[in-house]
């Protein structure tokens, strides 16, 4: 990195302290400028970290533009559709488990690690409300994440209903308001009836009960290219964890027929490989009907024989 120099400037103060908090609401009505924050908070993420410090989940529910940032080395996952997105949710889950596991094993309160980004785009667009086992993965990250380092941002229209059919509206502690359509809608986002005379560049921030109004100035376009550029350029050393060789659907239904069982937790010490490849080989092998669906400890039983193995691997499937 000695020879690359980010573009110069610096993000408003007030991206990095959203980014900052630990799980964040950005409501208001269509055309307040929601999308605009989150790229805001994104610029601000990586103009001041590294990928070594900083990772990032990025769904894109309402279909604007969060891709262009997925190639990007602090992305580990950009899922497209209500079904990718439960396999990067099932992986965070994992992971937030496993970040668990090792703060016990070290007698640590906190995650001593690098912090997790998981940012939506779209919150209640994510899924149709009846997809129980996507918003029960969301809400576990909510209610858990913090002390592992996760934390949660994601735009929605200000409307509570639909949070609360999915559970989510009291998760999160702190909210922006954005100009709303009604005073009644303000008050059901903040606490307060004023997000509905706001500007644009204008927010209610509500944190713990206490609001701030606060200004912000839109992230200029030429700056989110130059930023995008710069990472898109940065070739970091590969994690031991991830080498190119990385073992296929194959070796990982090796495992689960040896010992009967498996997740994505044994999957990832096994075969040296991150949390996220785990879950969606093990995904692709419950298709395959190889393993179950997992159970609430995230544990899938093997469901074929040997013989039944080694016909799946002759005919191409595995």
């Amino acid at each position: 990195m000695s020879d690359m120099r980010l573009p110069d400037g610096v993000f408003d103060r007030f991206y990095a302290e959203l980014a900052e908090r630990q799980s964040l609401l950005i409501g208001g009505a269509p055309g307040s400028g929601r999308t605009a924050v989150l790229h805001g908070i994104l610029g601000s993420l990586l103009t001041h970290h590294s990928p070594i410090d900083t990772r990032l989940i990025l769904i894109d529910a309402k279909g604007n533009d969060l891709v262009r940032y997925g190639s990007l080395p602090h992305v580990i996952a950009c899922p497209a559709g209500p079904g990718e997105a439960v396999i990067a949710l099932r992986a965070l889950v994992s992971m937030i488990r496993e970040r668990f596991d090792g703060m016990a094993a070290g007698g640590q309160k906190v995650f001593g690690g690098p912090d997790l980004w998981l940012v939506i785009d779209g919150l209640c667009d994510m899924a149709p409300e009846d997809d129980r086992e996507l918003w029960q993965l969301l809400r576990t990250v909510l209610q858990t994440g913090w002390p592992a380092r996760v934390h949660v941002i994601a735009t929605d229209l200000s409307f509570p209903m639909n949070r609360e059919r999915r559970g989510l509206d009291g998760l999160f502690p702190a909210r922006l308001g954005l100009r709303t359509d009604s005073a009644e809608d303000s008050e059901a986002l903040t606490g307060c009836a004023d997000c509905a005379a706001l500007p644009l560049g204008s927010g209610i921030l509500a944190v713990n009960g206490e609001t701030r109004k606060r200004s912000f100035v839109p992230v200029p376009e030429e700056k989110t290219r130059a930023l995008i550029a710069y990472w898109a350029g940065y070739r970091p050393q590969r994690q031991p964890e991830e080498p190119d060789d990385r073992p296929g659907p194959a070796r990982a239904a090796d495992l689960a027929l040896e010992n009967g069982q498996i997740s994505a937790a044994s999957l990832q010490r096994s075969l040296r490989l991150g949390y996220f490849r785990s879950a969606a080989l093990l995904d692709r092998l419950e298709a395959l009907g190889v393993v179950s669906a997992p159970d609430d400890d995230g544990i899938r039983r093997c469901l074929i024989d040997a013989e039944t193995l080694d016909e799946m691997k002759k005919s191409g499937k595995l």
